[in-house]
């Protein structure tokens, strides 16, 4: 018998019995699951500094942040591409003047007081108490029961209608965590998505798409139809794969796509 068939049924055995010994590897289990699949919010560790130093070898000149929140990953971006024009969108109005205080220090950050979305106008927020990090237009009240929110309507804009008032025809680095609009703001850039003008995303996906009902699956299509490969964002490196049922485990957090013509992008990003 093969040592990994009898680790199945030693396992499985264990797991029929409920108890201490149970619970114990189930919870070691999880761990490791957390760590393998890279379940980490912090961009420090995560691999979008990673990302962020890879891309110091190819010439970029237009960052779009959306969902900046208080600017920290603006400020890492400006670090290392101080000549590039990083737009930064926040649409808390709360938050956004931690965004404003962060582009004092940092000339090159653009800040906007407004969201990016599939439309121009107005559109309702649920703002979470105590954590700003949040906020979106998804209540996701069964992922914060003891959290107290509140609803406020905030300001949109397509990012197209931006894009043009902005003279901007192209974009080197877009990347998005709105915490489940992510498919309002890529429709929002329209004819933009044409050729070669919008190079990488960094996108977020994770418990929130279980309430946007955009799905994994939907990214991969749609970024497919754009001619994009798509892979998962790790510490290291980018797992760039088809697409797998097995993948949508909605735990997230960062995947990339890359415009299949950008073979610079590509050659940096190994």
């Amino acid at each position: 018998m093969f040592p990994w068939k009898l680790a199945s049924i030693l396992l499985s055995t264990v797991a029929r019995r409920p108890g201490r010994v149970a619970d114990l590897i189930f919870h070691l289990s999880e761990m490791y699951q957390v760590a393998y699949k890279n379940v980490c919010y912090d961009f420090a560790i995560n691999g979008e500094l990673w990302l962020l130093d890879r891309l110091k070898d190819v010439t970029v000149e237009i960052i779009f942040d959306v969902g900046a929140n208080h600017g920290e990953w603006s400020a890492a971006a400006s670090a290392r591409f101080p000549n590039a024009a990083i737009h930064a969108f926040e649409i808390v109005p709360a938050t956004y003047h931690y965004l404003e205080d962060t582009a004092r220090r940092i000339p090159n950050i653009r800040p906007n007081p407004f969201g990016l979305a599939d439309h121009t106008g107005f559109i309702d927020v649920n703002v979470w108490q105590n954590n700003d990090t949040v906020s979106s237009v998804l209540q996701q009240s069964g992922m914060r029961k003891d959290a107290r929110r509140s609803v406020i309507q905030c300001a949109v804009r397509r990012a197209d209608e931006y894009c043009y008032d902005q003279g901007i025809n192209r974009i080197d680095i877009l990347k998005i965590d709105v915490e489940g609009s992510e498919n309002l703001v890529l429709n929002g850039f329209g004819d933009l998505w044409d050729g070669e003008n919008i190079g990488l995303v960094q996108f977020e996906y994770g418990m929130a798409n279980i309430y946007s009902h955009y799905l994994l699956i939907d990214f991969w299509r749609d970024f497919e139809k754009r001619n994009y490969r798509i892979g998962k964002l790790m510490p290291n490196g980018i797992k760039f794969t088809d697409f797998s049922p097995l993948y949508e485990d909605f735990r997230g957090p960062n995947y990339v796509a890359v415009h299949k013509s950008r073979k610079d992008l590509f050659q940096v990003l190994g």
